[in-house]
């Protein structure tokens, strides 16, 4: 197996880009959050802190916490993994009805 290089350019287009995403999704929460009364970035819960017991908006257990984590996780994996499966079933459709 060959080493397969990726140009300089799209290398750093690439971090450009990710960084600029992550300022404008971070511009669009602190515009969202800073529309409640009483918002603030000090105090037990600034904005973006989460986790559980007093870090929690809703004091939730870590118990809480954790099968939020593993269901949300598995609903994320489920739809990305039925993505590629029912592209590769279309894909395989394809090809067969155009091979004939």
């Amino acid at each position: 197996m060959g080493r397969e290089t990726v140009p300089s350019i799209r290398v750093a287009s690439y971090i450009i880009s990710q960084v600029l995403g992550a300022i404008v999704a971070a511009g669009l929460i602190y515009l969202i959050a800073s529309g409640r009364d009483g918002f603030a970035l000090s105090g037990s819960n600034p904005l973006a802190t989460n986790g559980f017991g007093t870090h929690s908006p809703g004091g939730y257990s870590l118990l809480a916490a954790f099968v939020t984590e593993v269901v949300l996780t598995f609903i994320f994996y489920s739809l990305f993994s039925a993505q590629r499966t029912i592209a590769h079933l279309l894909d395989s459709l394809v090809f067969r009805s155009v091979s004939r």
